[in-house]
């Protein structure tokens, strides 16, 4: 179960969730930061019997420590099924220096400057990045804090892309030199794309079924189209092509539909005329019964055709 947890949580891309902030005080220094009501959602979502806990200080009842020399210290506690973690973080200013009940200088190689008295907003923002640290414990933006721009796999899936583009390099320029030709001269080669042949996860499916209902495509039709029983047996490159090229995917479905109807037209016959011998060229329908034998899907291209007539 814990490692079902991690497993999960650790490959979900959190870059949309992430919010990037430049310190100039520090010389340009870049800080990224989870929003943690995103980082919370996508954890609840995967696990609805997660609790959390803000810890107080027994002495105070305040959700906070302090000390004069070192200042503020807050800290929370997360549960996730039988499994508990629990993270600290000290109150700091938008430079990551900690701060204190009085403000005080700070001296780096560009500048100095100084580090404000904590207020109680402060130790509110520290609460919830504290809350968001505890979250990536158990896998959820850790990467993030490894310092790297993708989760794992999703880096693992680069790399080996990145290693084969290296080796036929090499490659190449290992024939080159066999020939005596000038390795600078070797002709690139187009590198081929890497299929991510991982099954979808239950995020994507949900989000392309939301993507056909919002394009009128049915699921019947996708699943179709790429010989699966249902959208759970999609692999990732394929829910990426979906998204991709639904317009397309619309656009052929509308066509195949009223092809379908268009035949289903041109085949309809009076009732009468069944029974008896093929029609003549100039025999008239006018007034009499015409049946057809249509499915539920036909009579709903039907009825649109109608509309799209009228």
């Amino acid at each position: 179960m814990e490692n079902n947890i991690f497993k999960t949580l650790s490959q979900i891309n959190v870059n949309d969730m992430v919010e990037k902030k430049p310190t100039k005080q520090t010389g340009g220094t870049t800080l990224t930061y989870l929003s943690w009501a995103s980082a919370f959602q996508v954890a609840k979502e995967n696990y609805p019997d997660l609790e959390y806990q803000i810890e107080r200080n027994p002495e105070t009842g305040l959700p906070y420590w302090y000390d004069p020399l070192t200042g503020y210290m807050v800290f929370t506690k997360v549960t996730i099924g039988s499994q508990t973690h629990e993270m600290w973080l000290p109150v700091m200013d938008s430079t990551n220096h900690a701060m204190k009940a009085e403000p005080y200088d700070v001296q780096t190689k560009y500048k100095k400057f100084k580090v404000p008295a904590a207020t109680m907003c402060d130790i509110n923002k520290a609460i919830m990045r504290c809350l968001v640290k505890n979250l990536s414990m158990f896998g959820l933006g850790l990467y993030i804090f490894r310092g790297e721009d993708l989760p794992e796999l999703v880096s693992q899936a680069q790399n080996t892309a990145q290693n084969t583009a290296q080796a036929q390099q090499a490659q190449q320029a290992q024939q080159a030199q066999y020939a005596n030709k000038p390795i600078e001269k070797a002709p690139a080669q187009p590198q081929a794309p890497v299929k991510d042949t991982r099954p979808v996860t239950p995020q994507m499916v949900d989000f392309i079924k939301k993507t056909l209902e919002e394009h009128q495509v049915p699921t019947h039709y996708i699943c179709q189209k790429y010989k699966v029983s249902e959208l759970n047996n999609l692999k990732v490159y394929q829910a990426k092509h979906i998204g991709v090229n639904i317009n397309r995917l619309k656009q052929m479905f509308d066509s195949e539909k009223r092809e379908r109807l268009a035949n289903v037209v041109q085949n309809t016959q009076p009732a009468d005329m069944k029974k008896t011998q093929p029609p003549k060229q100039e025999t008239k329908t006018e007034g009499e019964e015409i049946t057809l034998d249509l499915s539920n899907a036909e009579m709903e291209a039907l009825a649109e055709c109608a509309k799209i007539f009228s």
